[in-house]
This record gives structure tokens, sequence and C-alpha cells, in this order.
């Protein structure tokens, strides 16, 4: 199987080793061409196509070209999801390459074997055509590793101390070389036991004051702790969510409790261990600001690719819809006491994306168009909102216009970034701005990094080995989420984080103490 370079370097998986133990979620992608091809095989397997309408092409689906079927495949001791062109079930066999990316394997059961065999893939890559990026199987080499590199080298230089950035101009003219993964063996069979599963696997984390909330990824499972002591379990009748770290459910903390979004809908927690549903559709983008709750859903429940609106839910259950608009919603996050807002495509075909501002009576304030295109754009809340783009970190005023870029020593690339009042914190490779990092054999961490909330300026560093799944802070300090752990702020700039056992009960805590098997 390929295990990609994007997933080793996004952290996601770490990088395989031979004669490890591994547990990977697989994908599957089918080969379109004949060419002899060292990650494509032959493979026989049971397919399953999901019962749910394909994925349509269109702007909501985010698909292109012809419909797709949410497929799963399952092979011998293995299985993968597939995005099919055409619906199959049954016995079939197909050609193409086992994968293991970011993008890949999000709803089925991990793989487990003991690695046999470890080899550098060497692509050539023939970027000549528009739009268009084919590998020359002719051109491709494997070599042989004991262990995966941390980084991989892309075909450009890592760094140029005459540039600010890490990276060089390509020159599409001829092929260029890339190392695209991992070429991985695995024995299915010379595996231990799998590990017990632990009776909470953080997937979701908030926090306000000195309450934290934590969700599991899968079990309808969420406990509240105040001071980092675990106090309340929370339960109720929802799904066992598939595995994956896609689509699950989001927490979102105040003073008086915690909103839950997500395939259950939404919930209201309350620090009396009480659970409310107050509605059951699904809900994939949310934010919350003194206690309100915005949303980004449907006009018609069951209609995804139809109208959206952007629903105001107070804490008594009470709710708000603006009036549907012709413009895209990219991201929503909470600022200043209310929400911003990313937009692309306005209906008066004026700017490419816009800011719109909306405060918890469900007031709303257009912006001027901006003429970056929305995918290189990262919207960042707080007190003192950022809007990143290519020129850097910019701050967004309260009449929605961009100041310069913040510049000084230490504001390398930001790849993501978090707010929680009036802290922020955004996510980046190394403090001298290489993207990929100077050393890519020996920079195996990213950094963490805390920004002043006056003038954004960089105040400490943690590292982390994979990007967060969330970030907060409680009364004690900062915390994030990665891979099912929560870590707290090291005492040490630039340390890794600090595990936090948010499950281990003191007496007396209410709640069932059972866990479903999973």
């Amino acid at each position: 199987m390929l295990v990609s370079a994007t997933a080793i370097e996004d952290g996601q998986v770490r990088p395989p080793r031979v004669g490890a133990v591994v547990r990977l979620r697989l994908g599957f992608r089918e080969s379109r061409y004949d060419e002899p091809d060292a990650t494509v095989s032959t493979v026989r397997v049971r397919a399953e196509t999901r019962s749910e309408p394909p994925q349509l092409p269109g702007r909501r689906s985010g698909t292109t070209g012809q419909p797709h079927w949410p497929t799963r495949l399952y092979g011998d001791a293995w299985q993968a999801t597939w995005s099919a062109p055409r619906p199959v079930v049954g016995e079939v066999e197909l050609r193409g390459t086992v994968v293991a990316d970011l993008m890949t394997g999000g709803t089925v059961q991990p793989t487990r074997g003991r690695v046999t065999r470890v080899q550098v893939v060497d692509e050539a890559l023939d970027c000549r055509e528009p739009g268009d990026t084919r590998t020359v199987p002719a051109l491709q080499r494997l070599r042989e590793v004991e262990q995966a590199p941390r980084w991989f080298h892309r075909g450009v230089p890592w760094r140029d101390p005459a540039r600010s950035s890490g990276w060089q101009p390509v020159d599409h003219a001829e092929p260029r070389t890339e190392e695209t993964g991992v070429l991985v063996h695995l024995d299915l069979d010379d595996v231990p036991p799998a590990p017990l599963r632990p009776a909470l696997v953080p997937g979701a984390l908030d926090a306000h004051g000195p309450d934290l909330w934590v969700a599991d990824e899968r079990l309808p499972l969420v406990v509240h702790l105040r001071d980092r002591r675990l106090t309340t379990e929370l339960r109720w009748p929802g799904a066992v969510l598939d595995p994956g770290r896609s689509r699950g459910r989001r927490l979102l903390a105040d003073a008086a409790g915690c909103w839950l979004t997500g395939p259950d809908g939404v919930h209201r927690l309350g620090p009396d261990g009480s659970v409310r549903q107050v509605s059951d559709t699904p809900v994939w983008t949310s934010a919350a600001a003194a206690g309100t709750l915005a949303t980004h859903l449907p006009q018609r429940p069951g209609d995804p690719l139809g109208p959206h609106v952007l629903r105001l839910w107070s804490p008594a259950g009470t709710t708000l819809d603006l009036p549907p608009a012709q413009w895209t919603l990219r991201s929503l996050v909470s600022a200043r006491g209310g929400f911003l807002v990313l937009v692309s495509g306005p209906p008066d075909g004026t700017g490419l994306v816009r800011l719109l501002s909306l405060d918890t009576a469900g007031g709303m304030l257009h912006g001027p168009p901006l003429t970056t295109p929305w995918h290189g754009l990262l919207l960042v809340g707080g007190a003192g909102p950022l809007l990143v783009d290519e020129t850097g970190q910019r701050p967004v005023h309260a009449d929605l216009t961009l100041g310069r870029a913040l510049t000084g020593a230490g504001r390398p690339r930001v790849l993501a970034g978090w707010a929680a009042g009036r802290r922020r914190w955004t996510l980046s490779h190394t403090p001298d701005g290489s993207d990929p990092p100077a050393d890519p054999d020996v920079d195996r961490w990213w950094l963490l990094t805390e920004l002043d909330p006056q003038d954004g300026r960089p105040v400490a560093r943690a590292a982390v080995d994979a990007v967060p799944a969330a970030v907060t802070a409680d009364s004690t300090g900062p915390l994030w989420l990665v891979g099912g752990r929560v870590l707290a702020w090291p005492a040490t700039d630039g340390a890794p984080g600090i595990p936090l056992d948010v499950a281990a009960p003191p007496t007396g805590v209410a709640g069932d103490s059972t866990t479903p098997d999973c």
C-alpha cells in the first residue's frame, strides 16, 4: 500500500518503520492508466455501495465531472473506502492503489499489520498540461529505507537564503521529480491482539473559564471537568459515529453550559449533567458567541444541495433564520462578541470573496469585496480577528476592512488558526518561516504559537507532531486535541505538550461507568 507524503507530514500517520505494528485507515484509488506502476496492483474484494445517494457534481458536493458512489471494500483482514464512479456490490476485481492519505479511509475500521518493507516512491510528474498533473511511470524510482522520512523532497530546494519562502518556482517545461510517499508492505497476520479501547477517546473539546468539555470521537458521551477534574459524564441515546475524524461532533462552551453540534443535530449540555436536544438536523458548520449558537444548514431539511440559511439559537431554544443568499459560506467563526463569516460568489458579481459581520441579534454588516481567491484564505476569530492570506496575517477591522500584514521576526507561514476569547493561536512549521522545514530529517515537530492579543506578535510556542483538531483555553491555560489525546501547554517554551487524563474520575462522579464495545 502507498502511505502518502502528505499524511506523514501532516502527522496523521507516523513514519512507518520496518518491524513496527501500524494501524492505518485505507482508501482505494482506481487506476486510469495501463502503464506499469509499483504502487498499482489488482485486488479482489467484496464491494458494498453505501445506502445513500451518490455524490453529485456541484459546488456544494465538492466534486466535479461524473457522480461518485461512496463504497466500502472488504479484503482479507483489511478494508478501504472507495469513491466509485459506478455503483458496485458483491465480489469485484479492481486495479488501482490501496492508499493511506489525508482524504481517504474516513469511515472504515483501521487495518493493523506489521511493516516488513518500506520504499520511498520517487515519481516523475508531467505538469506541462495546465490543470493536469500526470505521473510518468517509466521514470518511477523506489528507494529502500528502514523507516519513512518525516518530510519529503518535493523536487525543489528546501531553502534558499535569498528568498523569504522555502519554496522555489517550478519550471513546468519538463517533468519534475517528487517523493510522493512510501510503499509499505504489511504482514496482516503477525500482529498482537489489539489493545482495549479506553473508556473515552477524545474527539472534540472546548472550554470556558474553569469548565472543560470533552466529547468521545465516536460514542454519544461527553465529560465535563471543572479545574481539570472530572465532575460529570453526560450520555444520551445518540448514534455511534463511523470511524474517522471527518464530520464528527463539535463542542462550543460558554458560561452557562455547552452546545454540541454534529450528525446528531444540536444539543444543549448543562453542568448538572442534563442533555437537551433542540434539533435533529445534522450540523457541520457552527460557532458560538456569548451563549448564542450560529449554524449553517439547509433551509429544507434533507436537501443538502438546496438553499442554506444561517440560523441563530439562544440557550433557551429560540431560533432566528437569516434569509438565504446566493453566496457560498466558506468559514464561520466567533469574533468580537458576534460572528465573522467568509463567503464567496456574491450575487452582485463585484468580487470573489467578502467578509460579513453578524451580531447575536441577527444584524449583519457586509464588507467590501476582496480579490484573493477564497481557497487561499484562513479566518481566525476572537477579540482581534485575523485574515491570513499570501501576504501574511492581516487584522480585520470592525468595518470589515483589512489592516496591513503583521510583520516582524518569527512570523512563518500560517497553516491553521484558533481563538478563544482574547487568546489566539496559529500553526506553522518553523520559527524562521521555512516551509517545509530547513532540515527535513531533523525537524519532526510543528509549532503551535500563541499570539499577543494587542499586536499579534508571538509570545509562546509549543511543539506539536500533528495538526490539532481543536485548540482552546480554560482558567489554567491552553489545551489542544490531537490524535485522540488532550495536551496541556508545556512549562518550557517550544517543548511538546503535557498529556491530560480527562477520563480519570475522582470518587463519587455521576454517570454510567459502563462503556459500549465499539
